[in-house]
């Protein structure tokens, strides 16, 4: 195959104006933009600062639950929480209601882990809020808050 009808095949794929693939595209980009930031915090345990965060709003959350919160499989969400464990960001614990039911609580290292990531999120916030504009951003906010709603509706 000749280098000009690759890139007719290329051309004419209908995604790159989809809803789905420019989400997708948005968060490739976050992530290359948290690295020319040197946010290394965010790159390397982006997938625990969502868990963090979580566990930081409601303590106590079942392994299940946060599966469910994070849309992530249970056995992905499991390792996770085993590597949190180990670095003791995190620590299992019987429920104060139902000792019986053990809940998943911020070590005082996943308190200062979760700070230092917010710190750094923070900074990325404020360069993309600023970059966009002010009104701009707030009306994507509503649009992507409006998306979420969407997607979680459609295989309800």
């Amino acid at each position: 195959m000749d280098s000009k009808s690759s890139n007719v095949a290329v051309e004419s794929t209908p995604l790159v104006d989809t809803v789905s693939y420019l989400l997708w595209r948005l968060q490739s980009e976050l992530a290359h933009a948290w690295q020319r930031q040197g946010e290394h915090e965010l790159i390397r345990h982006r997938g625990a600062f969502d868990l963090l965060l979580l566990l930081g709003i409601y303590p106590g959350m079942s392994q299940s639950d946060l599966a469910r919160a994070l849309v992530m499989d249970k056995s992905n969400t499991a390792a996770l929480v085993r590597n949190l464990q180990q670095r003791h960001w995190l620590a299992r614990r019987p429920t104060p209601t139902d000792g019986r039911r053990f809940g998943l609580y911020l070590t005082p290292e996943g308190v200062n882990e979760l700070a230092t990531m917010r710190i750094a999120y923070q900074r990325h916030e404020t360069a993309l809020v600023s970059a966009l504009g002010s009104p701009h951003a707030s009306t994507l906010i509503d649009l992507l808050q409006r998306s979420i709603s969407a997607a979680q509706s459609i295989a309800s």
